[in-house]
């Protein structure tokens, strides 16, 4: 955690009035979602301490912030009717102040809500009593805000003259308000306008003036932005060897502020460009890169989503989060302090948690029948796409067609990753719902339903997996059992040397418990990788580049559901892994799951 970050920590605890701790609330949870989302459910906890504590501070400026930064984060954590609820409020207090320059910024906000909601008539709305406000308040910044943002909705319904209009106008304030990252960013939009309307040379000139304005501002994002337009006017106006200078340089300045989003896009651009100056192999050679950098891209956003769901959930269940709940307990220790009455508001404190906490295990148990359910939905979708693309790869096969059978096969193994990233979430969540009654394994059994499961990597990777002849009995449930060994070996081949070499075994029963292992020949861990390797839904990126992230976290949740525990030894880079779970041993002379005497 960054040194602002523990400051104003330090200075939450120490304030010397409720004033000053709503603001250092109010900053610190402000910093907490600049450094990452995954702190999205921390600083609505921080802010609603906040809100809390306001009462005592009878500050209609203070309270209308809170509102507002509360209204913002409960937007970005999709949660829509917390949000307008606080917008709202916020709106309200600064209407009576006759602060009109904030109430148009909280209007602009609650505009982008509905847009993403999809309302554009009702965003609209918001956004011309926005800028009605603005005009009152004269604040130039204000009015070329709004009005970027009109011109921005006005170009999504392809009313292309209101949004010329509204885009110069706004560029125009925000030039005699000597704003140049505003600027810029009404003259990137203006390019895409004009571009609609056919003027591509004036077009440019936008894309040109908001390239420059990006730079002398520092606006980094804005400035790969304008490089990628630059590049993709130059390419369709056949231009290539201009289009190859720009789509370079949006490339490396994507890759140097880190921007998944731009990066593959700049490779789309260049891939397109080498095709068609012919050169087919740098061409072949950037579509790979682009589609690596989209799928990984699209793998971070559903981890950071699901991860955000999972912190959402809880951040409900009061009593499953430490932090938050030393955060209310705060709270009540203040008031405990202030009235005197310790003992009187801890019981009524502890009374309402058992209360949140009942009330909450039924919402998340609500939460993962959803999951399930809609795993189940797209089950069958899925596999009438496989279908389908068996039939497509038959086709381009006797086509002969080399190209398209290389687009099936990669659209095959898209499907695969989906379809195995469905189960994992169905595994999950039986695992956190059902109780379910061990049993002696059949572990050779398991490993043999697990081989089929993998046929088709076997074949692919030719991995020699190396099995021992007898296995030590263990107690559980077959099916999860089945899940781990599966996700094990699977990492094991796919991360191994080449060939893999994946050995499998178990060590004889010691303290009750059985430990079962699998060792391959990869390139091993460091220190940092293992210790956050089987973390929730975490994706170790040094390391290992491909996998969703869910297979080692569900395998954890299983094995501790079970009653052991899971781990990764490895010597170091270069020397491979050895990944392990433990499960309760049982008597040799026990049956194993489905098997008689």
């Amino acid at each position: 955690m960054s040194d602002i970050v523990e400051d104003l920590e330090v200075q939450v605890s120490t304030a010397a009035s409720s004033k000053e701790k709503v603001d250092l609330l109010n900053k610190l949870a402000a910093e907490l979602i600049q450094r990452s989302e995954s702190n999205l459910p921390k600083a609505v906890a921080l802010l609603e301490w906040a809100q809390a504590l306001l009462h005592e501070v009878n500050d209609p400026l203070t309270s209308a912030s809170v509102y507002d930064a509360l209204g913002a984060t409960y937007t970005r954590m999709g949660d829509e009717r917390d949000a307008v609820e606080h917008y709202n409020r916020a709106l309200t207090i600064y209407r009576s102040l006759g602060r009109l320059d904030k109430g148009s910024q909280v209007l602009r906000d609650l505009s982008q809500l509905y847009l993403g909601l999809g309302e554009n008539e009702k965003a609209l709305g918001i956004l011309q009593e926005s800028l009605d406000l603005a005009r009152q308040s004269r604040a130039l910044d204000a009015q070329a805000a709004t009005l970027l943002k009109l011109a921005s909705l006005y170009f999504t319904q392809a009313d292309y003259p209101l949004a010329q209009e509204s885009c110069q106008n706004s560029r125009q304030l925000y030039r005699d308000a000597g704003d140049a990252r505003g600027e810029a960013e009404a003259q990137v939009l203006l390019g895409d306008i004009l571009m609609a309307l056919a003027e591509q040379s004036r077009a440019a000139d936008c894309y040109q003036a908001g390239f420059k304005l990006a730079q002398k501002s520092e606006h980094q994002r804005l400035a790969v932005e304008a490089l990628l337009k630059l590049g993709e006017f130059y390419r369709s106006t056949g231009q290539p060897g201009e289009a190859l200078s720009y789509l370079r340089n949006a490339s490396e300045l994507a890759a140097l502020i880190g921007h998944k989003r731009f990066q593959y896009e700049s490779h789309r651009g260049l891939a397109l460009v080498y095709r068609q100056l012919g050169d087919f192999e740098k061409a072949f050679l950037h579509f790979e890169q682009f589609y690596q950098l989209k799928e990984e891209t699209a793998l971070l956003e559903e981890q950071e989503h699901q991860r955000n769901i999972e912190k959402l959930a809880e951040l409900d269940g009061v009593g499953r989060d430490a932090e938050i709940y030393h955060l209310k307990n705060v709270i009540l220790q203040e008031e405990i302090r202030k009235r005197q009455e310790m003992e009187h508001a801890l019981t009524q404190a502890n009374q309402q948690l058992r209360e949140e906490v009942a009330s909450r295990e039924l919402l998340i148990d609500d939460l993962d029948s959803f999951a399930s359910m809609v795993a189940h939905d797209l089950k069958n979708p899925l596999t009438n796409i496989a279908l389908t693309m068996g039939v497509l790869r038959m086709s381009v096969t006797l086509a002969n067609d080399k190209v398209g059978a290389e687009a099936a096969d990669r659209l095959t193994h898209q499907v695969e990753k989906i379809n195995r990233i469905i189960n994992e979430l169905l595994v999950l969540a039986s695992v956190r719902k059902e109780d379910i009654y061990t049993e002696p394994l059949d572990m050779e059994e398991i490993i043999n339903e697990v081989e089929m499961r993998l046929e088709r990597l076997v074949k692919e990777k030719h991995p020699d997996i190396r099995k021992p002849s007898a296995w030590p009995c263990a107690s559980g449930h077959a099916p999860w059992v089945e899940e781990i060994w599966e996700n094990y070996i699977s990492n094991a081949i796919h991360y191994g040397g080449r060939p893999p070499i994946v050995e499998i075994g178990a060590d004889k029963p010691k303290d009750g418990m059985v430990r079962f292992w699998v060792r391959d020949n990869g390139q091993g861990l460091d220190d940092q990788a293992r210790e956050r390797l089987f973390a929730i839904f975490n994706r170790t990126s040094t390391t290992r580049t491909t996998g969703h992230g869910l297979g080692l976290s569900i395998a954890r949740r299983i094995v501790e559901k079970l009653g052991g525990v899971v781990g990764v030894e490895s010597e170091g880079p270069g020397e491979g892994s050895l990944f392990y779970f433990t499960l309760p041993a049982v008597e040799e002379n026990t049956s194993p799951a489905g098997t008689t005497d």
